[in-house]
């Protein structure tokens, strides 16, 4: 198993900027779990990458969110993900 880290900035940069393709993340199906002012979201998802009409699979995995309700509302405190190249639910 590998473990990546990314820092903020990298991920808004990566999921912010304009794309000639389409990152199309679907998620199957999603679970919470809460208590009082912490949250956590686990929810399975298949990624593609669609460019010219085509529709390529790229990975598969599960995100887990974890958030914390402060005075302002829900906020994320960390995503978690894996990635699968193969076994992926395609629809």
């Amino acid at each position: 198993m590998q473990v990546f880290e990314t820092s903020i900035a990298d991920f808004i940069t990566a999921v912010g900027q304009p794309k000639n393709e389409v990152w199309n993340e679907v998620i199957w199906s999603y679970s919470i779990e809460l208590n009082n002012e912490i949250a956590s979201v686990w929810c399975p998802y298949t990624f593609f990458l669609e460019q010219n009409g085509h529709k390529q699979l790229l990975h598969c995995g599960v995100n887990s969110i974890e958030l914390y309700r402060s005075n302002d509302g829900w906020q994320i405190t960390q995503i978690t993900d894996t990635r699968n190249e193969t076994g992926c639910r395609e629809n």
